[in-house]
């Protein structure tokens, strides 16, 4: 049974966004995981290249005007018990020799598992790479470990989570942000 699905809100067109897809479905077929690509570009390029292109895609056309709704119309299909939240602009990458974590197999109280995350820019290529833990014992703690650790940057949204407790703060910042 596939345990992940990686969940892709994309606003960019085919060109902008064809790196981080291909990415995404490596991945997936790697880690048996689906993506579910939620498209509100309007490129009917891109469109026709994603009709058919892996049975682990599940591609969603998308009429959202802002990102809070089409973040909505992807993680509102998410079934599987853990997802992988990720940006058109983003690429995830791994390691043929290396064996993909057992979700199964994550103690219960796990909320997720944070990869190594490399900060990049065009102009500069990779600028940092985290591969730091969380382990403080308490949410708040955690919080400023992770401020301390990241250095400013936001890499821990492109974890994977289990699904019930991310999707359920994502509706609650979507619905109720009031940006």
């Amino acid at each position: 049974m596939t345990l992940l699905t990686i969940y892709m809100p994309s606003k960019r067109s085919l060109a902008g966004s064809r790196d981080a897809i291909e990415s995404a479905l490596a991945y997936a077929g790697h880690v048996d995981a689906q993506l579910i690509v939620s498209d509100n570009s309007g490129d009917m390029e891109k469109r026709r290249w994603l009709e058919g292109l892996s049975p682990r895609l599940h591609a969603v056309v998308s009429d959202a005007e802002s990102a809070a709704d089409n973040w909505r119309a992807a993680f509102e299909r998410v079934k599987t018990p853990f997802l992988l939240p990720m940006g058109d602009d983003d690429l995830v990458s791994f390691r043929e020799d290396e064996e993909p974590v057992d979700l199964a197999a994550l103690p219960a109280d796990a909320i997720g598992v944070r990869p190594v995350t490399q900060i990049w820019t065009l102009s500069d290529g990779v600028r940092q790479t985290e591969r730091f833990p969380l382990v403080e014992t308490t949410p708040g703690a955690r919080f400023a470990e992770y401020s301390r650790k990241a250095r400013g940057n936001n890499s821990s949204y492109y974890s994977i989570f289990r699904s019930a407790p991310f999707l359920s703060l994502m509706r609650l910042f979507v619905d109720e942000h009031p940006t």
